[in-house]
């Protein structure tokens, strides 16, 4: 557990702790958006989530996945809804949807706020 805290320091660096009359600043929105070397790490290589979601073949357990990985807790029915229509309309390009999605749970208000 120590390594898997420690190898997150770089990581967590880049985000202030909310406290009171905390808001978001457009560096940490542009953090995600533009960190080429943050994206790398998150979303490509062998080892990502995105790889794994990928490798799939049911659309709905790709997207409860997801949520349990990222947002810690099960699909909302809506969700698996909107994100399995968003993948079957990329099956030509499947692993850069995934990698799609999990970038939008990472960049949501609940993640940023509850993890």
């Amino acid at each position: 557990m120590d390594a898997l805290e420690k190898s997150a320091e770089g990581l967590a660096r880049h985000f202030p702790q909310p406290g009171e009359n905390f808001q978001v600043g457009v560096s940490e929105a542009m953090l995600f958006a533009n960190n080429e070397a943050l994206l790398k790490d998150l979303l490509e290589g062998t080892g990502t989530l995105a790889k794994r979601l990928a490798g799939e073949p049911d659309a709905a357990k790709r997207i409860e996945l997801a949520t349990r990985v990222v947002l810690s807790r099960p699909a909302a029915p809506a969700e698996v809804q909107a994100m399995t229509s968003y993948l079957n309309q990329r099956q030509d390009r499947l692993e850069s949807a995934c990698q799609q999605v999990i970038w939008a749970l990472l960049t949501s208000a609940e993640f940023r706020f509850n993890h």
